[in-house]
């Protein structure tokens, strides 16, 4: 069993084109699920049916896991038995017959206002990254790009004369998104001045620490992490804050839920839809705005 698991994982790799962290995050689901079918004398993935999984999953909940945890699994086996049906001859899709867990909560994300938002952006950073700092956050908070996305991010992806940058240009969701004229200029600046003095001559990515070497996910946590401490926001402020505060703010702004979604790189609004739903009152005054005859 494990041979095909492997298999399939690097089917994902050279055929799919699918990131590393990507991989590594199936790698770890399926292996979990193999482990649970494997103590229970599975010995073939064609002899997995849904009361199995359904166990699985019902082993999961007594240890804890999270609803989060256990969908991402499913996610991982429903992908994997699809596999299995296109390529090892397997006749019977055991994931049909498994829905999703309900998740706990429905509660809102945390997001920022307005006015917190804007005592980010005109904090005054010290140091001698200052300029980094600033074009990373001013970047985050006008995109709402995820850290991975950031670290990535290379100069040939700037498109600064046009305000717009290329994100997930080694992937099959590569698009172009704007940027904010504050954002353009302090990524300007960051690249043309401070970036250029520290970068080393082989490295491409726009975000290099002061070794002159690309960041890592860690180290733009901690730069965020500092910013949101000085500013004296009382609230846990993390880079997925400031996602979803980008993501609301064009929602009550009246933007198309379209445009979040190519912005974000969602396939869906599941974490924003508490800020999704109309009253009453939004739902007939759109109405009569919209109805067509």
């Amino acid at each position: 069993m494990k041979e095909v698991m492997d298999g399939y994982l690097t089917y994902l790799t050279a055929e799919q084109n699918r990131s590393a962290n990507t991989v590594d995050s199936y790698r770890r689901d399926l292996t979990q699920a193999l482990d649970y079918l494997e103590s229970n004398g599975v010995v073939d993935w064609a002899n997995v049916d849904q009361y199995m999984l359904l166990n699985l999953v019902a082993n999961m909940r007594s240890h804890g896991r999270s609803a989060s945890t256990i969908n991402r699994m499913l996610s991982a086996l429903r992908q994997f038995f699809r596999y299995l049906v296109r390529h090892h001859h397997v006749t019977f899709n055991p994931m049909e017959m498994v829905d999703n867990v309900q998740t706990e909560s429905t509660s809102e994300p945390l997001v920022l206002s307005e006015d917190e938002i804007k005592l980010l952006l005109s904090m005054d950073l010290d140091g001698t990254l200052a300029a980094r700092n600033k074009a990373l956050l001013l970047l985050m908070a006008a995109t709402g790009m995820r850290v991975s996305e950031v670290i990535k991010l290379r100069t040939s992806d700037l498109h600064l004369d046009v305000k717009m940058i290329r994100l997930g240009a080694d992937s099959k969701r590569e698009r172009l998104i704007p940027i904010s004229q504050d954002a353009v200029d302090a990524l300007d600046g960051y690249v043309n001045g401070l970036r250029d003095q520290i970068v080393v001559d082989d490295e491409d990515a726009v975000f290099v620490n002061a070794h002159g070497h690309q960041m890592t996910r860690q180290g733009v946590w901690m730069i965020l992490k500092e910013i949101f401490d000085a500013s004296g926001i009382d609230k846990t402020v993390t880079p997925q804050t400031l996602r979803y505060s980008f993501a609301v703010h064009l929602l009550r702004s009246g933007a198309d839920t379209r445009l979040i979604k190519e912005m974000l790189g969602y396939s869906d609004m599941r974490a924003l839809q508490p800020y999704l739903k109309m009253s009453v009152q939004e739902i007939s005054s759109d109405y009569e705005n919209h109805q067509p005859w």
